[in-house]
């Protein structure tokens, strides 16, 4: 087992670690919340066929990046390529857990000439980082918005019409990407909601 750090598509310091030697490269990323180490008991029992390379994913582990503006699915992707370039290869076989899994996901879609194989395991939603920017923006905007109208412990019937107006633009972009859902569908159902939460 040897450990390395390279530098990311954006030049952050990256850790990782191989196990096993001489077979064809296999990239595993990690789910979020832990490091390399969740998958390293796979490793080892890969590694007589594989090279087996564990990266931490920024953010994560050893790989340390605190900007929240530098995590975004570009910058996995770019990270996955980077590693790659770092190694000198052409390609790779990539796994992944979790947000790993969408992480390879995404490198494959991205970059399939750089891609082997694809091992996708409890992939991750995979809203794109414009959607993901979007979702932010109207959590920080309720948040406030919630802060001026929740009055003793109450949300008022006017800051609900808000929150609830706010929660169906935004359902509205993304739900009607994934499933064609329509603003009048979304309201109906966010009213009968609101009721029903009001009547418990």
């Amino acid at each position: 087992m040897s450990e390395f750090t390279y530098k990311g598509g954006d030049g952050c310091s990256l850790y990782a670690i191989t196990v096993g030697a001489g077979g064809p490269p296999l990239v595993l990323l990690h789910g979020g919340g832990p490091d390399h180490h969740s998958l390293l008991p796979l490793a080892r029992h890969l590694a007589d066929l594989h090279t087996v390379i564990l990266p931490d994913v920024r953010g994560y582990g050893r790989s340390v990046c605190i900007d929240p503006g530098r995590h975004t699915w570009t910058q996995y992707t770019s990270d996955v390529i980077a590693l790659l370039d770092h190694l000198g290869t052409r390609d790779a076989a990539l796994g992944g857990t979790g947000l790993g899994a969408t992480v390879t996901l995404r490198t494959a879609l991205a970059h399939p000439d750089r891609v082997r194989a694809a091992i996708l395991i409890s992939v991750e939603n995979i809203e794109d980082d414009q959607d993901k920017q979007a979702e932010i923006a109207f959590l920080d905007t309720v948040i406030v918005d919630g802060r001026v109208l929740i009055q003793g412990g109450q949300v008022t019937h006017v800051a609900e019409s808000a929150v609830r107006e706010r929660f169906i633009d935004a359902a509205v972009q993304v739900a009607g990407r994934l499933f064609d859902v329509d603003r009048e569908t979304l309201t109906r159902f966010t009213a009968r909601f609101s009721e029903r939460t009001r009547q418990r």
